[in-house]
Protein backbone atom coordinates (compact mmCIF):
# COMPACT_ATOMS: atom_id res chain seq x y z
CA UNK A 1 0.00 0.00 0.00
CA UNK A 2 1.25 3.23 -0.91
CA UNK A 3 1.07 5.94 2.05
CA UNK A 4 0.59 9.57 2.08
CA UNK A 5 0.28 12.24 3.91
CA UNK A 6 -1.58 15.94 3.89
CA UNK A 7 -1.47 18.47 5.79
CA UNK A 8 -3.40 21.10 6.92
CA UNK A 9 -4.22 23.89 8.91
CA UNK A 10 -7.32 25.70 9.70
CA UNK A 11 -8.70 28.24 12.18
CA UNK A 12 -12.59 28.85 13.75
CA UNK A 13 -13.31 31.44 15.50
CA UNK A 14 -16.54 31.60 17.97
CA UNK A 15 -18.36 34.01 20.42
CA UNK A 16 -19.79 32.91 22.85
CA UNK A 17 -22.74 34.74 25.46
CA UNK A 18 -21.08 33.57 28.52
CA UNK A 19 -17.82 34.54 30.31
CA UNK A 20 -14.57 32.50 29.46
CA UNK A 21 -14.39 31.03 32.72
CA UNK A 22 -17.51 28.90 31.47
CA UNK A 23 -16.26 28.20 28.17
CA UNK A 24 -12.98 27.22 29.62
CA UNK A 25 -14.98 25.09 32.23
CA UNK A 26 -15.99 22.96 29.40
CA UNK A 27 -13.25 21.97 27.79
CA UNK A 28 -11.32 21.14 31.49
CA UNK A 29 -13.83 19.53 33.20
CA UNK A 30 -14.29 16.32 32.02
CA UNK A 31 -17.69 15.60 33.17
CA UNK A 32 -18.80 18.78 31.47
CA UNK A 33 -16.47 18.21 28.41
CA UNK A 34 -18.93 15.08 27.72
CA UNK A 35 -22.02 16.41 27.81
CA UNK A 36 -21.03 18.09 24.18
CA UNK A 37 -17.91 16.70 22.75
CA UNK A 38 -20.04 13.68 21.22
CA UNK A 39 -20.01 11.95 18.22
CA UNK A 40 -21.67 8.90 16.04
CA UNK A 41 -22.03 5.49 18.16
CA UNK A 42 -18.83 4.27 16.46
CA UNK A 43 -16.76 7.71 17.40
CA UNK A 44 -14.07 6.83 19.95
CA UNK A 45 -12.37 9.69 22.03
CA UNK A 46 -8.89 8.73 21.79
CA UNK A 47 -7.00 8.68 18.39
CA UNK A 48 -8.49 8.87 15.14
CA UNK A 49 -8.87 5.59 13.79
CA UNK A 50 -10.81 4.05 11.25
CA UNK A 51 -11.00 -0.39 11.68
CA UNK A 52 -7.83 0.43 13.49
CA UNK A 53 -5.82 2.24 11.33
CA UNK A 54 -4.70 6.02 12.43
CA UNK A 55 -6.19 7.72 10.13
CA UNK A 56 -5.33 11.79 11.49
CA UNK A 57 -3.07 13.32 14.39
CA UNK A 58 -2.90 16.69 15.13
CA UNK A 59 -2.23 19.27 16.96
CA UNK A 60 -5.33 22.24 18.50
CA UNK A 61 -4.40 25.54 19.77
CA UNK A 62 -7.51 26.93 21.80
CA UNK A 63 -7.43 31.01 22.81
CA UNK A 64 -9.91 32.68 25.17
CA UNK A 65 -10.34 36.48 24.81
CA UNK A 66 -13.32 38.87 26.37
CA UNK A 67 -15.63 39.97 23.88
CA UNK A 68 -18.24 42.04 25.88
CA UNK A 69 -20.02 40.31 27.97
CA UNK A 70 -19.06 36.85 26.64
CA UNK A 71 -16.21 35.07 25.44
CA UNK A 72 -14.03 34.80 21.66
CA UNK A 73 -12.86 31.48 21.02
CA UNK A 74 -10.31 30.87 18.38
CA UNK A 75 -9.51 27.26 17.49
CA UNK A 76 -6.47 26.98 15.52
CA UNK A 77 -5.95 23.26 14.21
CA UNK A 78 -2.92 21.70 12.57
CA UNK A 79 -3.64 18.42 11.02
CA UNK A 80 -1.60 15.55 9.20
CA UNK A 81 -3.93 13.24 7.14
CA UNK A 82 -2.57 9.54 6.93
CA UNK A 83 -3.06 7.39 3.50
CA UNK A 84 -6.58 9.95 2.42
CA UNK A 85 -9.22 8.98 5.12
CA UNK A 86 -8.86 11.93 6.61
CA UNK A 87 -8.64 15.54 5.27
CA UNK A 88 -8.77 18.86 6.30
CA UNK A 89 -12.14 19.85 5.55
CA UNK A 90 -13.94 16.67 7.18
CA UNK A 91 -12.31 17.74 10.02
CA UNK A 92 -12.85 21.60 10.07
CA UNK A 93 -16.40 20.64 9.32
CA UNK A 94 -16.84 18.18 12.32
CA UNK A 95 -14.99 20.68 14.82
CA UNK A 96 -17.42 23.63 13.75
CA UNK A 97 -20.06 21.03 14.30
CA UNK A 98 -18.92 20.28 18.07
CA UNK A 99 -18.74 24.20 18.31
CA UNK A 100 -22.53 23.71 17.84
CA UNK A 101 -23.11 21.90 20.62
CA UNK A 102 -20.38 23.18 23.10
CA UNK A 103 -22.59 26.77 22.32
CA UNK A 104 -25.94 24.45 23.08
CA UNK A 105 -24.49 23.42 26.27
CA UNK A 106 -23.33 26.51 27.19
CA UNK A 107 -26.56 28.33 26.77
CA UNK A 108 -28.48 25.20 28.86
CA UNK A 109 -29.65 26.61 32.82
CA UNK A 110 -27.81 23.77 33.98
CA UNK A 111 -24.06 24.40 35.14
CA UNK A 112 -21.13 23.37 32.48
Amino acid sequence: MKRSTVHHTFVIERTFAVPASRVYQAFADPKAKARWFVGPDEWQKSDLRMDERLISVSVATLELKPAGKGTKLTITEQGAYLDGFDNGAQRQHGTGELLDQLERALNEKVPV
